[in-house]
């Protein structure tokens, strides 16, 4: 049984797609979470679900992607739950918007000039997996 003193968190993947120096990005709408933001693909992670094949079930429903991944490059904790991010070079399909009510455009930005507004996530992510660092603690 769950105590009142133990917090209720979320378990969240998000999949770096990446070519070259570029990365896949979706500007989210219509979901009532950081609307007009742009993000990696990804989403919760359903209940009894592991961890890498959320990340592949989400890039299928939006990107229109299949990926193939094993564990994540990078754990961030914060304060309402776990986010863990995959990277992958290689995928099968052309990476698109896959549910066009969610998402008002996607496109592949350099790392280095990401578009206004991206999730608050987005740039330290992109830090750590460079640095290679598996596991960072994120404070918005």
């Amino acid at each position: 049984m769950l105590r009142e003193s133990h917090p209720r968190f979320s378990l969240v993947v998000h999949t770096v797609l990446r070519k070259m120096d570029h990365v896949f990005l979706l500007q989210r709408q219509n979901t009532g979470f950081l609307d007009g933001y742009w993000t990696f693909p990804g989403g919760h992670v359903k209940i009894g679900e592991e961890i890498a094949a959320a990340a592949m079930r989400e890039c299928i429903e939006e990107a229109r992607v299949n990926i193939d991944v094993k564990a994540p490059a990078l754990i961030m904790p914060y304060e309402e739950g776990v986010d863990f991010i995959f990277v992958v070079d290689r995928w099968d399909g052309e990476a698109h918007i896959g549910e066009p009510d969610k998402a008002a455009a996607s496109g592949w930005f350099p790392e280095s000039d990401l578009p206004d507004p991206t999730a608050p996530f987005i740039k330290e992510a992109l830090r750590h997996v460079r640095e290679k660092t598996n596991f960072a603690q994120y404070h918005p």
